[in-house]
């Protein structure tokens, strides 16, 4: 399934956005919040993904709503710090992505609660738009790593 795909891209630009040298002050904190979110996102992406595959609904959903509240929470901590000019496009970015995930997030836990109630039809809908939601995520936590300042 594409999750599959997409935690293993999370992964990879999550570990690109890690490296680098550090910058300013600001930078480097930005940068060391950010790696704590991606540590922290990184399971559930792969959760859902493994929970999809075994037909685990009611897991997915709760995964699910995890990761889109946590995307949420990391996305408030994040936004207000301060960085540099160099590290400012990266951190859109990576705002963007935690914007998606939150949505990716909302999606396949609503998409599960028509699988719980036998109406995978409805949910089939729900499901392919939040896939989109975290590919789109990957996108841009990929194009914020290779936006970072080295």
């Amino acid at each position: 399934m594409r999750y599959v795909v997409i935690a293993a891209l999370l992964i990879a630009a999550g570990a690109a956005v890690a490296a680098g040298c550090a910058g300013q002050d600001g930078d480097q904190a930005y940068r060391d919040q950010s790696q704590q979110a991606f540590g922290e996102l990184k399971p559930m992406i792969t959760e859902i993904s493994s929970g999809l595959k075994e037909s685990r609904w009611s897991a997915v959903a709760t995964t699910a709503t995890s990761l889109s509240a946590r995307a949420t929470y990391w996305h408030k901590q994040l936004e207000p710090m301060p960085v540099s000019e160099r590290m400012a496009e990266a951190k859109s970015l990576h705002l963007l992505s935690l914007e998606e995930a939150a949505a990716g997030g909302d999606g396949t836990a609503t998409a599960m609660r028509y699988y719980i109630s036998g109406k995978p039809a409805g949910g089939s809908d729900r499901l392919i738009e939040s896939t989109s939601h975290i590919a789109k995520a990957t996108e841009y936590l990929k194009m914020a790593a290779d936006k970072m300042p080295k």
